[in-house]
């Protein structure tokens, strides 16, 4: 339980370095409260993806909304599936994506202007909790159609490709300062990089990368995260810590990033 904790630290603290570098490269307006958003959204995300994981759901919405969960067991990693079934591994990764874009794009969208971290922490909780459930109703309502069901696939692959092609560009050409006479290139770097679609793609790469990475390795040394049934117990005892932790970080970054 410690070693997942601490693995869901440290992956959340690379995002907000991540999402810090870039708020500071587009001059991004109200980059701490900014940071602070996307640190509350996506530690909260983790959490719950983590906890429903972990608890080995077998069938049902939950289970049909949050992906890989379905196909989890005590014997099963993500790794196991990636080598056993790649395919179902890839249109899975494009789900995730596809979740955590719609998630990031609608955190972009919230106002950050207000500095109440109470209200902030809130928002972002209902935002994450509503959006999964929602997700997880939509699925599960579409899985029992199995034309829709195929659309929707090849819709979130389309998604979750152009976003791993887009990303790249947007980030090398943002920290690097690139500008090209390309009009797509152009249009990339310095438009569309700095809208709110942009940025939940690169938001719902970034997130998904760490993510999977960060459950890979955890898996390859500790085993599957799936059935451990109290996880969610555990979180709940870890509340209170958690929110002093939040509070903690947020002064650290708004005195960063004024």
């Amino acid at each position: 339980m410690l070693s997942l904790l601490v693995f869901l630290g440290a992956m959340v603290l690379s995002l907000v370095v991540i999402d810090g570098v870039l708020a500071y490269v587009t001059g991004e307006d109200n980059r701490g409260n900014r940071i602070l958003s996307g640190f509350f959204t996506i530690l909260i995300l983790y959490f719950v993806i983590l906890a429903i994981m972990g608890t080995g759901s077998e069938s049902g919405f939950v289970s049909d909304g949050i992906p890989f969960v379905a196909f989890m067991d005590k014997d099963t990693t993500l790794l196991s599936i990636m080598h056993n079934n790649f395919s179902l591994f890839i249109t899975e990764t494009a789900e995730l994506i596809t979740l955590l874009f719609l998630i990031s794009f609608i955190e972009k969208i919230l106002p950050t202007s207000s500095s109440n971290i109470s209200f902030m922490i809130i928002s972002r909780t209902i935002l994450v909790l509503v959006g999964i459930l929602a997700n997880c109703f939509f699925i599960s309502f579409i899985y029992a159609f199995p034309t829709y069901r195929m659309i929707l696939t090849i819709i979130q692959c389309i998604l979750s490709g152009a976003a791993l092609i887009l990303t790249p560009i947007m980030m090398v050409g943002k920290v690097l300062g690139i500008s090209s006479n390309i009009t797509p290139l152009s249009f990339i770097i310095d438009e569309l990089a700095d809208t709110a679609v942009g940025r939940a793609l690169v938001s719902a790469v970034t997130r998904t990368a760490i993510l999977m990475i960060g459950l890979m390795f955890y898996e390859s040394h500790f085993g599957p995260i799936s059935g451990i049934l109290n996880f969610g117990i555990q979180i709940v005892y870890m509340i209170g810590p958690i929110v002093i932790m939040c509070i903690g970080i947020s002064i650290m970054v708004k005195s960063m990033f004024k």
